[in-house]
């Protein structure tokens, strides 16, 4: 009889499984993985760039290899996996790493565009690479949510009361290997002036009950709007009337209304606004804001002093506008996201003013559910009654809204100054703005005569002054200041104009 003692035999390694191929982009890490039978052998990687020539890889000493952060300089070499114990050693078949590049963008990605003016970016990168984007709608900017592909050319909106920062973020792809890249553009505002105004009413003598719907709305006839688009922000809107003896106040949605000569009339109800636009040759009312009403206890007749107000913001100077504004009782009347809202006067407006069906404000799809109360008569009689009307301007001596007062802001400086016989009107455009570093100050005035110049901040302090400047002459300033909201002062003789500037990092 025979007898073997296996104890203590060492099994030789020998591999079970060899590491497979990478192809990756750069980056994204690359995982190799090799096993092999046999008494516990150990493993350590090697990797080398021609097949031939081995390294060790230091701390290598795991059956998975990873590299954490390929880059294209890594491409093209080979990894293996050597196994060995008391017995042997044996190598692992050699696996490829393949990185490809990773598309990048070289073009700027922190902006700056103005309120109402066209923007517009093209990126640039890896060669080769496509471009998609997308930007989410942000409160403060009346655009809605938006993708594209390529270049962004689109007119941002700004109704807030300072700057805001809007990012689109696009996706780069090369080779199917993708890059996410956010691009921050800063919009500023671009508003000349603030006008405050209200219209009061009575209504007529009809009651209105109880859960009664009141379609209010207001229209307006801009002149003077030139060339180039005109953009008009309705914010801080409220009607006000007395019921049982108390004051109720019905807060009313802000709006944007935009002309231009290349747009259509449209009204929308977006991000909780009304967008409207119409074309500058339209010579009718458009929209201006409005809202659905639930009667919440009887209205009794001859209702009195109902009173509409609100801040209207334009962006261009010498800009006016005449509104008005109606409120009609329905039967039937969906909410804001269902009323068709004629966004301008139609024909039938223009040739039947008597006829409300027409008149830009008007909900077109429940005209029908028309009744008596508030300021019209009802279906059988559907003429439309509005209030008076109120007449504003933007006219370029106006002050903005915000604007501060300072020391040397005399009451004969606020004054209208008439230009002397011979003598121009003062005039400053700074660029850029808002800016990162200084401001172009592009001052245009009567030759001869110095100008004086102080930058303020908001609690009036004056941070930069430069006396005896150049009529006609390029100032830079706001080097040094830190970032925030400013006011440059400029003066010339009884001449004076104020413009806002934003410094932003």
């Amino acid at each position: 009889m025979s007898i073997y003692c296996t104890a203590g035999v060492v099994t030789a390694p020998a591999v079970t499984q060899h590491p497979a191929a990478i192809t990756t982009c750069a980056g994204s890490s690359a995982n190799f993985t090799s096993a092999a039978s046999g008494t516990t052998p150990a493993v350590k990687w090697q990797v080398s760039t021609n097949g031939t020539t081995w390294t060790d890889i230091a701390g290598a000493t795991s059956p998975t290899y990873s590299v954490a952060n390929p880059q294209v300089a890594d491409n093209g070499k080979r990894y293996r996996a050597v196994w060995s114990n008391t017995s042997g050693t044996v190598n692992s078949n050699a696996a490829l790493l393949t990185v490809k590049t990773k598309p990048a963008l070289t073009s700027s990605t922190s902006l700056i565009a103005n309120s109402g003016q066209p923007f517009t970016y093209t990126p640039t990168g890896t060669s080769g690479t496509s471009y998609a984007w997308t930007r989410e709608a942000l409160p403060g900017i009346s655009n809605p949510a938006k993708s594209g592909t390529g270049s962004i050319n689109e007119t941002l909106i700004n109704t807030s009361t300072g700057p805001l920062a809007v990012t689109y973020v696009y996706t780069l792809t090369l080779n199917g290997c993708t890059t996410i890249v956010p691009v921050a553009v800063a919009v500023a505002q671009s508003q000349n002036c603030t006008v405050s105004t209200s219209i009061s009413v009575n209504f007529n003598s009809t009651s209105i009950p109880a859960n009664r719907k009141i379609w209010f709305n207001s229209v307006f006839k801009p002149t003077n709007l030139g060339t180039g688009s005109v953009n008009f922000n309705v914010t801080n809107s409220k009607i006000k009337y007395t019921l049982n003896g108390q004051v109720v106040t019905i807060t009313v949605p802000n709006a944007h209304i935009r002309f231009a000569s290349n747009l259509s009339a449209s009204t929308d109800y977006i991000n909780g606004m009304w967008e409207t636009t119409a074309p500058s040759s339209n010579v009718g009312n458009a929209f201006l804001t409005g809202i659905p009403y639930t009667v919440p206890a009887t209205i009794p007749g001859n209702a009195s002093n109902v009173t509409w107000s609100m801040d209207v913001t334009i962006d261009k100077a010498g800009v006016s506008f005449t509104w008005k504004w109606n409120a009609g009782v329905y039967s039937i009347l969906g909410g804001l996201n269902d009323i068709n809202v004629k966004p301008v006067d139609d024909l039938l407006s223009i040739l039947s003013p008597l006829a409300s069906i027409g008149n830009a404000g008007s909900p077109s799809n429940y005209w029908i559910f028309v009744t008596s109360g508030a300021m019209g008569t009802g279906l059988l009689n559907f003429s439309s009654v509005y209030s008076g009307t109120d007449t504003e301007s933007c006219g370029a001596a106006n002050r903005s809204s915000g604007e501060p007062e300072t020391a040397s802001m005399t009451a004969a400086a606020k004054a209208p100054a008439e230009l002397e016989e011979g003598s121009l009107k003062l005039e400053a455009n700074v660029q850029p703005n808002p800016s990162p570093n200084n401001f172009n100050l592009l001052i245009r005035g009567t030759v001869g005569k110095t100008v004086t110049v102080n930058v303020v901040n908001l609690l009036g302090v004056v941070m930069e002054k430069y006396d005896n400047v150049p009529a006609n002459s390029n100032l830079v300033i706001g080097g040094k200041l830190r970032s925030g909201t400013y006011y440059v002062e400029i003066r010339q003789g009884d001449q004076r104009k104020i413009v806002k500037v934003i410094k932003i990092n």
